[in-house]
C-alpha cells in the first residue's frame, strides 16, 4: 500500500517496499508493484523519484 506523506503543504507518495517518494500516486503504485514482484527497482520508474526535505 502506497504511503502518503505531507511536507510543506504538499502531498507525496512513497513506495513502502523501497521507500522512494514520488509526486504522483500512480507511479508510486507501479513502483511498489514492481518491487514486490521482482524484489528490485525499475530504472524507468525511479528516475521519477524525488527527494523530500
Amino acid at each position: 500500500m502506497v504511503k502518503r506523506i505531507k511536507s510543506k503543504n504538499e502531498i507525496y507518495f512513497q513506495c513502502e517496499s523501497c521507500n522512494l517518494c514520488f509526486e504522483k500516486e500512480i507511479i508510486a503504485k507501479q513502483c511498489e508493484d514492481f518491487c514486490k514482484k521482482y524484489k528490485s527497482c525499475n530504472l524507468e520508474l525511479i528516475k521519477n523519484a524525488i527527494k523530500i526535505k
